[in-house]
């Protein structure tokens, strides 16, 4: 069989496509902000991630086959990719797309690893279909997928995508552990419910995620959860950093640790763009 070649190695240039400049992202906010929501949910900032996880969640449903995330799925894919790029997280979802219409019947009901099938399809490796040069942990959890695990990983890379974790991928890796799903409905239903009384809550969000969780990251959190690891209500109004007077603050579970500081980052990102997206929505059902 032919390998398959990344499409955006016969460009030129690799362009962002984008429907318009953005100003609305994870770091900031506006008005004008863009905001596009995936078939399944997610929200993103940029066009060109969510039209690429937006073509690999079609061909999924085109296999017809579901599987649901889990909690292991989801903590194995955060540390094993806790150093990753944006670029290399994409390659991730170009990759995919590139051969998932290609895999056949046997990968599908779960009688091969995800590299034998696309050894088997398009006769190369992974790195021949688009997948980028990761690492032997990266590739070994990659290869050895079944498609069951391969529905996981393909939600989870889209939601560390649209989430921009990648920004994080400086930290250690102790501080990716994911939130527990309670914890993740728990903090949405929570910033949601605040929302209709709150017009402001976007800016909020900003502020704590950006003059409280960033300001103190590197300075306190890492060294001190190195140490040891607690609650992170606790530890933030043991350095009085913030407290019940902070809205957000409030949202955040008692049972959320140091340890989650990504996830809760990742979280409130996500809840903050739906906010934006509902917003944005309203505006135009008024004009």
């Amino acid at each position: 069989a032919r390998p398959i070649r990344n499409p955006t190695s016969f460009l030129r240039e690799k362009f962002e496509f984008r429907e318009s400049c953005v100003p609305g992202t994870l770091n900031g906010g506006g008005d004008d902000a863009i905001i596009y929501c995936s078939s399944d949910g997610l929200h993103f900032s940029n066009r060109q991630d969510w039209s690429l996880y937006n073509e690999v969640l079609r061909q999924i449903n085109t296999a017809r086959r579901p599987a649901h995330n889990r909690q292991d799925a989801r903590h194995t894919m955060y540390v094993t990719f806790s150093n990753a790029t944006r670029e290399s997280l994409t390659t991730i979802l170009e990759g995919m797309r590139n051969v998932l219409s290609e895999l056949n019947e046997v990968y599908f009901n779960g009688q091969e690893s995800f590299a034998q099938a696309v050894m088997s399809a398009c006769g190369g490796p992974l790195q021949s279909v688009g997948f980028g040069n990761f690492n032997e942990a990266q590739s070994g959890l990659l290869g050895s997928m079944k498609y069951p695990t391969l529905v996981q990983v393909v939600s989870i890379c889209g939601e560390m995508i649209a989430s921009e974790m990648y920004r994080f991928s400086r930290l250690p890796s102790r501080l990716f552990e994911p939130l527990s799903l309670d914890e993740r409905q728990s903090i949405r239903r929570s910033i949601l419910k605040l929302a209709r009384q709150n017009s402001q809550l976007v800016a909020d969000i900003t502020s704590f995620c950006t003059d409280v969780l960033d300001f103190c990251c590197d300075r306190i959190i890492v060294p001190e959860s190195e140490k040891r690891n607690m609650a992170l209500k606790t530890f933030l109004e043991m350095h009085n950093l913030c407290d019940e007077s902070d809205e957000v603050f409030n949202c955040v579970p008692e049972s959320v640790s140091l340890w989650q500081y990504v996830d809760l980052q990742s979280k409130l990102s996500q809840v903050k763009l739906e906010i934006m997206s509902k917003q944005d929505a309203a505006k135009t059902a008024q004009d």
